[in-house]
């Protein structure tokens, strides 16, 4: 047969440890609320996670597109071409860890990003950098035309002149 709770105990219990049940409820209510689906806060975190992205979405060919439109903007330069080299690719230096057993062994650091998603912990960014860039356009023939580019195109690349090329067009 079932003994019938003594409330006495009870109460005393209740009251000895209300504030630990108090915050046990409140976090039992917390975790059944619904997450914010705000419209602001998920492009924020879109953005974030494209800026961690951004040196695998380097696109040379989107760049010496972009580069053509606005020489072409420039007065007296007309319709310009773009090619771009590149020394080194985008790269990411990812943090290892190191362990010593029988032999040295070194492994990726994985994180969790939410979701089951999991994502190498990035040390360092390494940014392209440019071998040399030739530009064909119209105005070459002007030494005017060919200073404005020279600047923009080294603006843009960081290339010194000696590294920049710029013919005129057909």
């Amino acid at each position: 047969m079932r003994e019938k709770p003594d409330w006495k105990r009870v109460q005393q219990a209740l009251s000895k440890y209300k504030f630990a049940a108090l915050i046990l409820c409140v976090g039992v209510i917390l975790m059944a609320l619904p997450r914010s689906t705000d419209p602001q806060k998920t492009a924020q975190t879109e953005t974030a996670q494209a800026s961690a992205r951004g040196v695998e979405d380097f696109d040379l060919e989107g760049l010496e597109r972009k580069l053509e439109q606005q020489l072409s903007q420039i007065s007296g330069v007309g319709e310009a071409s773009v090619v771009l080299t590149l020394r080194t690719g985008p790269a990411s230096v990812l943090a290892t860890d190191v362990s010593q057993g029988n032999s040295l062994e070194q492994e990726t650091v994985i994180v969790s990003a939410g979701s089951g998603v999991e994502e190498p912990v990035r040390v360092q960014t390494l940014y392209p950098t440019f071998q040399g860039a030739l530009v064909v356009c119209d105005g070459a023939g002007s030494a005017a035309v060919r200073l404005e580019v020279l600047r923009a195109v080294s603006a843009v690349t960081a290339l010194s002149s000696d590294q920049i090329s710029i013919c005129q067009r057909k």
